[in-house]
């Protein structure tokens, strides 16, 4: 199935984006004030499925902002991490969180899908925020061989206890498409793309693929694409030595996503004078301070604080009926107000430059939301596919 990028920001999405948050106030005693919910306080907990806090991109991104959220909001946050990235896993981790007190989950990831689906009816009185979880993701996990490959022929919310979960997934074959457009369009003839054996980097390796072809299509420059997933979700030093390689032979930026194994491209990119391309948030801070300054050419990213502040806000504020039963795309929405779009490249730190210029990228954008460019969102193929570039797969590495 191909499905046409057409509007990618339900309406009822940016009345979210767009409101303006109130914060509880702490009492007179400055001790912590309780905010009212359904169920009269409110305690958070992060869920991670995989990976660390500390992988100073994804899963620490969602903690950070949730953590900061509830310290300024007086309400009392943890976190969990699942043992192993398995529903059993999961669900013994929810678990965790229920039996200490949390009832507001913020679960990052489209591994918690058919977690969610079960926990959400077990804990009724839990409120459930699956972050990257889609329609598609809780369609496959409750209808299995009867899904038909088509989120718009099915009332998701027929098959899952909707009340209490709300889900936001970000178009991450966008933000790849941005990526992989602007690299070919700033002059890289020769591109890498490393991932996790994960569906947010299939997504995202899609996304960079098609970027990179519809711009070599309009110039007609000779570009390959050397393309891997990683078993590994942290660097290491074959995966370093691997992708090393890659630069050796003529290699001269590669875009990394999920997990930790930036890393290993950044070390790689640091030996060979390449260059890196990040994702899931802006990481030219992160890899251009332990690697080198200007290593970092551009980043993939996801408007996650964006996202959470405002669901955040939402259950603060008493508003959940706003949030029950949703399946929020975060895609793009605006050219001239970036902080409404769920993807993006950051302008502050991607290094433009007189071939691909921030206007060249606001034309993009338009060109993108006006419905000028065909972006495939098809998950059931294995492996991305190009007309115009030439393209080496290796699937893992």
């Amino acid at each position: 199935m191909r499905r046409i990028f057409t509007v990618l920001l339900s309406l009822s999405m940016l009345v979210l984006m767009c409101a303006c948050g109130l914060s509880p106030s702490s009492g007179e005693d400055g001790e912590t004030s309780v905010v009212s919910t359904d169920q009269g306080y409110v305690k958070a907990a992060v869920i991670s499925a995989f990976g660390d806090i500390s992988d100073q991109g994804y899963n620490q991104t969602v903690y950070e902002v949730c953590r900061d959220f509830c310290d300024d909001n007086h309400i009392d946050f943890a976190f969990y991490k699942s043992e192993e990235n398995s529903t059993e896993a999961h669900l013994s981790a929810i678990a965790a969180a229920v039996s200490e007190g949390c009832n507001l989950l913020i679960i990052p990831g489209s591994s918690f899908a058919r977690a969610v689906t079960e926990a959400c009816e077990l804990y009724p009185d839990v409120k459930f925020v699956a972050l990257d979880v889609s329609a598609e993701d809780l369609l496959l996990t409750t209808l299995g061989d009867k899904y038909d490959g088509n989120p718009d022929s099915w009332t998701v919310t027929d098959f899952y206890h909707w009340e209490n979960v709300t889900c936001g997934d970000f178009q991450e074959e966008l933000a790849g498409f941005l990526a992989g457009y602007a690299a070919v369009k700033m002059g890289f003839a020769r591109l890498g793309f490393l991932g996790t054996d994960s569906e947010s980097s299939r997504r995202y390796g899609s996304g960079f693929v098609q970027g990179a072809d519809l711009a070599v299509g309009d110039s007609g420059a000779e570009v390959s694409i050397q393309y891997a997933l990683s078993n590994d979700i942290a660097g290491n030093d074959d995966l370093t030595a691997a992708v090393s390689e890659w630069y050796e032979n003529g290699t001269e930026i590669v875009m990394v996503s999920d997990g930790s194994v930036y890393t290993s491209v950044a070390e790689a990119a640091r030996k060979h004078d390449g260059n890196v391309i990040g994702a899931n948030c802006d990481q030219a801070s992160t890899i251009d301070k332990k690697y080198g300054n200007g290593l970092t050419i551009t980043s993939a990213a996801k408007n996650i604080a964006g996202y959470l502040e405002n669901v955040l806000s939402a259950v603060v504020e008493g508003r959940w009926e706003d949030l029950a039963g949703r399946t929020d795309v975060m895609g793009l929405v605006s050219e001239k107000e970036p902080a409404r779009n769920g993807v993006y490249l950051p302008s502050k730190t991607t290094m433009w430059n007189d071939s691909f210029s921030e206007e060249d990228y606001d034309d993009l954008l338009s060109a993108v939301i006006d419905g000028d460019f065909s972006i495939s969102f098809d998950h059931s193929q294995a492996e991305p596919t190009a007309n115009h570039v030439s393209l080496n797969v290796v699937m893992t590495i």
